[in-house]
């Protein structure tokens, strides 16, 4: 169960530049299948639980793929995908 205090929005104005790259890539690359803001219908891994402090798992998942999720280390560098991590656990 998602804490109460991660369902309350964002202030997105107080986002850092690196979180709203993050958001929009996350929103380019994942979001079809992990939900608009990270708000999936429950099909797929619910990224609003993923670990703070596992950084290194979430790079190696996104870039070689991981279960039924594709790998996508050869459309995203590994820059971009460590700002989706940043937004993913800001």
């Amino acid at each position: 169960m998602i804490p109460k205090t991660q369902l309350v929005r964002d202030d997105k104005t107080t986002w850092s530049d690196t979180i709203k790259q993050g958001a929009a890539l996350y929103q380019q690359a994942c979001s079809h299948c992990h939900g608009v803001e990270m708000r999936t219908s429950g099909s797929t891994y619910d990224l609003r639980v993923f670990p703070k402090d596992d950084k290194q798992r979430f790079i190696d998942a996104v870039t070689r793929g991981k279960g039924e999720m594709p790998a996508w280390g050869n459309k995203l560098s590994e820059r971009e995908i460590s700002t989706i991590y940043e937004y993913v656990v800001h």
